[in-house]
């Protein structure tokens, strides 16, 4: 900001004095001694802390702010002089940015020191979620760890919605299984095509001895328990004539 204010003045030509005794307030303004004069820049805290009256000045401002502008009251003296309106223009990749964070399930927060008729024009103008105004920088660090705990527990419950998935989908597997399973091991594919599935756990790669009708071979068993065997006919006994 202070550069935008010696930038507008170099623009004009104005002549920037030397100041003293110059003194920052966190999150308010500064203040100095320029050619005599006693000079104050910056938002209504500083001013009230101060003890200056806005007067008139609170209406102006307020136009200003509606805009978007952030607002720098100037006092000489003691006494509210006048008013800076300083305001940074949107980018344009701004909204799309935005867009595609909204798009992504992100919620935007705008958390600044401006007023709150600054802060929600500039949300308006580009379709943010929430305004934190008029915070002072130590309060900005506790938003940002709210904001961060926040975070941790949507990606915990994300987690935990996953998780839930996961074993739904388990036990319909295994439902399906069972109801597949349970039949073919007491045997009822064992009279057709001589499939039975063995109750006894088995290593991966074991062999499983294959037969369908006279022919028998052996294949490698992936760690399942499936294995078929031939059909044996029953015996017949012929008695002589």
């Amino acid at each position: 900001m202070a550069a935008a204010v010696v930038a507008a003045a170099t623009a004009k030509a104005l002549s920037l004095a030397p100041v003293a005794g110059f003194a920052a307030e966190t999150g308010k303004g500064v203040s100095g001694v320029v050619q005599g004069r006693r000079l104050l820049l910056g938002n209504v805290r500083l001013f009230a802390d101060h003890g200056i009256l806005l007067g008139v000045l609170s209406e102006r401002a307020d136009a200003l702010r509606a805009q978007g502008a952030t607002v720098v009251f100037v006092a000489v003296d003691g006494e509210a002089a006048g008013l800076l309106g300083v305001s940074d223009p949107i980018k344009p990749t701004a909204r799309e940015a935005i867009r595609l964070l909204h798009k992504e399930g992100v919620a935007v927060v705008i958390v600044t020191g401006d007023s709150r008729t600054t802060a929600q024009a500039v949300a308006r103008a580009l379709g943010l979620d929430r305004v934190e105004a008029e915070v002072l920088p130590e309060r900005k660090r506790e938003i940002v760890r709210q904001l961060q705990a926040i975070r941790g527990v949507a990606r915990a419950r994300r987690l935990s919605r996953a998780t839930i998935r996961n074993i739904r989908q388990n036990l319909v597997w295994a439902f399906g299984y069972d109801t597949l399973g349970v039949p073919i091991a007491a045997g009822v594919l064992y009279p057709v095509f001589g499939l039975l599935l063995s109750p006894i756990n088995r290593e991966c790669g074991d062999d499983v001895q294959l037969g369908f009708g006279d022919r028998e071979g052996v294949a490698a068993a992936p760690c399942g328990t499936l294995r078929t065997e031939p059909r044996r006919s029953p015996t017949r006994r012929l008695s002589a004539p």
